[in-house]
């Protein structure tokens, strides 16, 4: 037995999560001179330590036969790391995402 579908299942998910509010979205951001919200934290952050978590949080679409069909990541960020060589927790909400309200 293999876990070797799942783990590819959690990969591709963790891609999908990383495009946030897809590539449009985030060119729309970048034109206007903005950075993404995780552009902004890993730019905090000391280099290398930005380390994210709960990136596959979002909404899910199946289809009858339970195979994934839609996938919007939460546009809520959260990342540890370290701002000066001291340990921090950061989050925020991402604009790319839709325009940045909420998640339920």
């Amino acid at each position: 037995m293999t876990w070797q579908p799942e783990v590819d299942e959690i990969e591709r998910r963790r891609a999908i999560a990383r495009e946030m509010g897809g590539e449009e979205a985030v060119a729309r951001h970048h034109e206007r001179g903005e950075l993404t919200l995780r552009e902004r934290l890993d730019g905090l952050l000391d280099d290398g330590s930005y380390r994210e978590y709960g990136v596959l949080s979002g909404s899910t679409e199946y289809s009858e036969e339970g195979e994934l069909t839609g996938f919007t990541p939460s546009n809520a960020i959260v990342a540890i790391g370290k701002l000066g060589g001291r340990d921090i927790v950061v989050g925020g909400e991402d604009a790319t995402i839709r325009g940045g309200a909420s998640d339920g």
